[in-house]
Parts: C-alpha cells; structure tokens; sequence
C-alpha cells in the first residue's frame, strides 16, 4: 500500500521510505500545512486527503500537541466516548467515508478557539500497523488585535470621564444661568 497525505494549502513534504515486508514496500510522505482561522469561524478543516485504499476495520485518529484525542474514528463510526472532553461535540469527519471509497479523512473542528492553536497529528492504524500520515499546524487568531483593544480601553479610561465631565458642566452653568466666562 503507498499512502500520501496531501493539502491544498501549501505545505513542505517530507518524504520518508518505510519498512520493507515480504517483498511489498510501503512508503510515507508527511506534509505540514498550515491552517489559518479567525476564533469567529463557525468552523475549521484540518486538511488530509489519502490515496490509498483502507480497509473497513481502519482507525483514523486525529490527536493534538498536547497528546488529546481529539477525534476517533473504528471500525466505520465515531468513537466519542475516546475523545478528550475538550474537543467533545466540536469535531466531525465525513459520515461513511470507507464505505463511499472517500479518500478524504479532513477532520472538521467547529467553533475554533484561541487555545486550539497549535499541531495536530492524524495516524491510520490498518492492518496492525500505524502510520503517521498528517501533520497540520492550527492557528487560531483573535479577530480584534490586541493593541486595537487596549486603544478601546484607554479610550473609555479618558474619554467616558472627560465627556462625563463637560455634560456636568454644561448641566450646572445652564440651569442656574451663569457663564463660564463671568467678570468682576
């Protein structure tokens, strides 16, 4: 079997020649696409797309930096009860992909937050053995900078009291009819 992960986004492939069984060669080739997302997206695709044909008792396992299943897929379902709480109800890969002959195994995360910035592995296991075939770099970005937030807070800081301020006087000088500019 020769499995290729690939991206439209652009990506360095490495190439890897793996092991050597019974006069079969299986040979491997890795690509790091990065992934660039706004935190408002409703969701975020982690590229990964094989050639190669996978049996039906497959695993797909998606898996991020820190170790945590983010998504399981066996034997020709989901397995949620195997990912980790903080990706549970948030991730998606396409429904009976063995089974339409899908060579597509994208794993869809929804609602990307600041903190699921960083890479995520995605490894197939057939046959008895595991093959890590994709590596995605995942950067989520806050839309509003965050100069562009301090500027809004000091902005609030000063103008609020100032404009607070004028209104008081305004207020006062009005109703009692004095002015400002009042002569001896």
């Amino acid at each position: 079997n020769r499995w290729i992960s690939g991206s439209k986004v652009s990506s360095v492939f490495i190439a890897a020649a793996a092991a050597v069984c019974l006069a079969h060669v299986v040979s491997v080739v890795l690509s790091v696409p990065q992934v660039k997302v706004n935190s408002e997206a409703e969701s975020v695709q982690l590229p990964f797309i094989t050639t190669a044909d996978l049996p039906e008792d497959v695993t797909v396992e998606w898996k991020d930096w820190k170790n945590r299943k983010v998504h399981v897929y066996q034997d020709g379902s989901d397995r949620p009860e195997e990912q980790d709480e903080f990706y549970r109800n948030r991730t998606e890969m396409k429904k009976d992909l063995l089974r339409t002959g899908d060579l597509n195994l994208s794993l869809t995360l929804r609602k990307p937050r600041l903190s699921d910035s960083g890479n995520y592995t995605c490894t197939i296991t057939a046959f008895g053995n595991e093959q890590r075939l994709a590596d995605v770099q995942l950067q989520v970005k806050d839309p509003f900078p965050p100069w562009a937030k301090g500027l809004v807070a000091v902005s609030v800081v000063l103008v609020v009291p100032a404009v607070a301020v004028g209104l008081f006087i305004y207020c006062y000088y009005f109703r009692t009819g004095m002015s400002l500019l009042h002569y001896p």
